[in-house]
């Protein structure tokens, strides 16, 4: 399960706050959170930093966007 918020820092500025929530239910899932919770810490801010240009750059040419 996630959520993602697009927060008003300003009248210039948005601010987007990503959140997941893992329900571990075994060991399995323990074993398998080792390695992938830690690589979100690095993966969604990167995502978010791609999805930041490209909102920007379909900004700056409306007509590509369809």
């Amino acid at each position: 399960m996630g959520a993602v918020i697009k927060q008003t820092v300003d009248a210039v500025h948005d601010r987007v706050i990503a959140c997941t929530v893992v329900h571990c239910h075994d060991l399995l899932g323990k074993l398998y959170l080792l390695p992938v919770g830690p690589a979100h810490k690095y993966i969604v801010p990167a995502v978010l930093r791609r999805t930041h240009v490209a909102v920007a750059s379909a900004m700056a040419s409306p007509q590509a966007v369809a």
